[in-house]
């Protein structure tokens, strides 16, 4: 099984799935991302695929963290994991459209 379909499943431990995967791998996603951008001169396309992964990315490691949660050690992480989720989803939906 792929490692996105493990996270996607929730099959990682929640602190591995919500560190590793949505706090680390989300930045290093972002930063890949930046610099391909950053590389190409600004080209509006890169831009545009640029957010497009960024946001499929965030999408994959939200839902691999919510169901990560369910398996969670304690009910506080799990709530804590998704209202983190939650709001950072947010935060990230009103920057892409209040950028456009």
């Amino acid at each position: 099984m792929s490692i996105l379909r493990k996270l996607w499943c929730g099959q990682y431990p929640l602190g591995i799935a919500f560190w590793g995967f949505y706090v680390g791998g989300y930045a290093l996603v972002s930063l890949a991302c930046f610099a391909l951008f950053s590389l190409s001169g600004g080209a509006a396309s890169v831009r545009f695929l640029s957010v497009l992964v960024q946001t499929a990315y965030l999408f994959v490691a939200s839902v691999g963290v919510w169901n990560s949660s369910e398996q969670a050690v304690s009910q506080l992480q799990a709530w804590a994991a998704r209202i983190c989720v939650i709001v950072f989803g947010l935060s990230v939906a009103a920057i892409i459209f209040l950028a456009h």
